[in-house]
C-alpha cells in the first residue's frame, strides 16, 4: 500500500509556512523550481549565519580560558576552513591558538595549524618563514616532527622557486 498525502510530520509545517500556495499558483514547474532554489539559498544563508555565530561564541569563550578551551578553537578553525571555506577566519583562529597558549602544552598539529592554512591561502613565503622559525627555535625535539617540517620546508621552497 502506497502512502498518499503529506509526508508524516510535515502537514503542520506546510500549513503554517504557506509553502503550498506558491506551488499551486505558479505556471508549470518553473515556479516550483525557482521557489525550491530560493528556499535552499535562504536555508544556506541561515545555516551560515548560525555557524558563524557559533564559531564567534567559541572564539570569545576560548579567549576567556585558553588553557581549557583550546580544543574548541582548534575545532572551530577546522570548521571555518573545511565547512565554511573561510580561510582568513580559520587563520585567525589558528593564530589565536598560537598566541594565547604559549604556556599551555598543545599538540604540535594545533600549534602549527596556521602554517597549513597559509599554504592553502597560497601564502607560501609566510608559511616558509613560520616553518623555518619552528626549526630554528629549538623547541622541537621529536625527530619525526623535525623530519616532517624539514621536508615540508623543502617542498615549499621548491614551490616558491617554481613561481
Amino acid at each position: 500500500m502506497s502512502h498518499v498525502g503529506p509526508v508524516p510530520g510535515t502537514a503542520d509545517v506546510r500549513k503554517h509556512a504557506g509553502v503550498e500556495k506558491p506551488f499551486l499558483t505558479g505556471p508549470g514547474g518553473d515556479h516550483l523550481l525557482g521557489h525550491l532554489r530560493q528556499e535552499a539559498q535562504d536555508l544556506d544563508r541561515a545555516l551560515l549565519q548560525r555557524s558563524r555565530a557559533a564559531l564567534d561564541f567559541v572564539y570569545r569563550q576560548f579567549l576567556r580560558d585558553p588553557a581549557r578551551r583550546w580544543p574548541w578553537l582548534a575545532h572551530a578553525a577546522l570548521i571555518a576552513k573545511h565547512r565554511l571555506k573561510d580561510l582568513p577566519l580559520a587563520r585567525m583562529y589558528a593564530r589565536a591558538l598560537e598566541q594565547h597558549t604559549a604556556r599551555v602544552p598543545l599538540p604540535l598539529w594545533a600549534r602549527q595549524m596556521e602554517i597549513f592554512i597559509l599554504e592553502d591561502m597560497n601564502e607560501l613565503e609566510a608559511a616558509r618563514i613560520m616553518i623555518a622559525s619552528w626549526l630554528q627555535s629549538g623547541q622541537l625535539d621529536d625527530p619525526a616532527e623535525l623530519r616532517f617540517l624539514k621536508q615540508r620546508l623543502e617542498e615549499l621552497e621548491a614551490r616558491i622557486g617554481a613561481k
